[in-house]
């Protein structure tokens, strides 16, 4: 009987248990570190820059991107870079709203901008590409189907 009782307590507690681990943070689409130039930007990534120049000779704040999001003020990094690199063979469209709209520009694999005033971009309601002023405006990345 108490064989039974403790078999069927532990199929109460498995059939409880959660199928799917926690996420961890490599799971994120978003993580910062502290650094500055190309060089710190991994493989497979979007980074963005605290500062322009890639952060210049000292070291600041770096979003590295892997995936879309978007919002990045869930990870403190809505409206704070200044420059850009896309170290990948992908494409991301960088938006200055979250969840991907408002003014909006696309950069192409390994494109690298030391200075996000006046890119080249499209903005809702104009049929024509514009001088978008991005410095601490990017507020949602997508970065297609295929991830970076």
């Amino acid at each position: 009987m108490i064989k039974k009782l403790a078999l069927s307590l532990v199929m109460v507690l498995a059939a409880a248990a959660p199928l799917t681990t926690p996420a961890s943070a490599a799971d994120e689409p978003v993580r910062e570190i502290s650094g500055h130039g190309l060089d710190a930007c991994p493989d497979h990534s979007l980074c963005l820059y605290q500062d322009r120049d890639y952060n210049g000779t000292e070291d600041a704040r770096i979003w590295i991107i892997t995936g879309s999001v978007e919002r990045l003020s869930a990870y403190d990094a809505n409206d704070r870079a200044s420059s850009l690199y896309l170290h990948s063979h992908h494409s991301a469209t960088l938006y200055a709203d979250a969840e991907h709209k408002g003014d909006r520009f696309t950069v192409f694999r390994r494109d690298q901008l030391a200075d996000l005033d006046r890119v080249s971009g499209r903005s809702p309601g104009v049929p024509h590409a514009v001088h978008l002023w991005m410095n601490d405006s990017i507020s949602s990345v997508w970065v297609g189907r295929d991830g970076l």
